[in-house]
């Protein structure tokens, strides 16, 4: 569980995003196309699988902690936190698990993470809490006017139906639901996290070699 202590937010405002009022969920539930279809989630890196990896650092900073995945279930049951695949079939994009999670988390908060970015910072659900507050936002991800990464995302609970009317339309685009919103863009430079850039996806046999 997350250290309330060390993770509570305040801003001058007195406003308070606490770490127990955080679900973290990892996002594993994607065809894996780019590694040949295998289930990016349970592939070693490092010396342990991804989830693996993914579970702890998200138990550092969170409350509460869930898996989204769509095949495997089994394997993924066993590290202790409730799986659940999409509502929507075919494997119809990262929008969809959040969705299910926004039903049934009992937190305020959502935190998510893709499941193939294990060098992301321990303090990843602080700054976004912390940029959200300061820009007034209602959804904060990780980013530049330059360049997002809107998978590292901390949402509300609160946009539940509209991310379900969202889906309902057709759409899918995870860009276009997060600019229906006031977002929050929280940079991390090299003196913030731990590595050169470390929300990029290991999306290639060669990404992964680079840590063999």
């Amino acid at each position: 569980m997350a250290d309330r202590a060390a993770g509570t937010v305040n801003s001058a405002s007195g406003v308070v995003i606490d770490p127990q009022q955080i679900t973290g969920l990892v996002l594993a539930g994607g065809a894996g196309q780019r590694l040949g279809g295998v289930d990016k989630g349970l592939h070693p890196f490092a010396g342990k699988p991804l989830i693996a990896w993914m579970l702890d650092l998200l138990t550092q900073q969170c409350g509460q902690v869930r898996i989204s995945a769509n095949r495997n279930l089994a394997a993924y049951y066993h590290y202790g936190y409730p799986v659940k695949p999409d509502y929507l079939p075919n494997f119809s994009g990262p929008l969809a698990g959040i969705a299910r999670a926004l039903h049934e988390i009992t937190t305020p908060w959502l935190l998510t993470v893709p499941c193939d970015t294990p060098l992301i910072p321990a303090d990843l659900a602080q700054r976004l809490a912390a940029g959200l507050i300061a820009q007034t936002a209602q959804v904060a991800i990780v980013g530049t006017p330059e360049q997002w990464h809107p998978l590292h995302a901390l949402i509300p609970r609160t946009l539940m139906t509209d991310l379900d009317e969202y889906l309902a339309s057709g759409e899918r685009r995870v860009y276009g639901w997060l600019e229906r919103h006031p977002l929050a863009l929280v940079p991390f430079d090299a003196t913030t996290a731990p590595a050169a850039d470390p929300f990029t996806n290991l999306n290639q046999t060669e990404d992964f070699a680079r840590f063999a």
